[in-house]
């Protein structure tokens, strides 16, 4: 059984564009999201905001590097990974909770 998930936001960073030493490229990209919800008054709220580590490979990784900059709006979709699809991994992760990030690859 497998999860897919579509999530929007913003980038928290420029991403980070590296390349393994196997020769494939990636990016890694922190978006941030906050959902917003009726309360039991009815009035909207803002939820917490949540951390969302994304790692992008291939021509996706190269694209999103060249394209995205910190504060851009993003709407990342995560589609059924096949041999041809570029795939991509999220971890949410709390803001609070995150640890440092830096935009160098490890």
């Amino acid at each position: 059984m497998s999860s897919h998930i579509t999530f929007d936001g913003n980038l928290a960073e420029d991403p980070a564009f590296c390349t393994s030493d196997a020769g494939v490229c990636y990016a890694r990209l922190v978006v941030i999201t906050n959902d917003r919800y009726r309360n039991r008054a009815g009035e909207w709220t803002t939820g917490p905001a949540v951390r969302h580590r994304v790692t992008a490979f291939h021509r996706l990784a190269e694209n999103a590097a060249n394209t995205f900059r910190k504060g851009d709006p993003v709407l990342w979709p995560a589609p059924r990974p096949s041999p041809t699809t570029p795939t991509a991994t999220a971890t949410p992760e709390p803001v609070g909770r995150s640890s440092p990030t830096t935009s160098a690859c490890p």
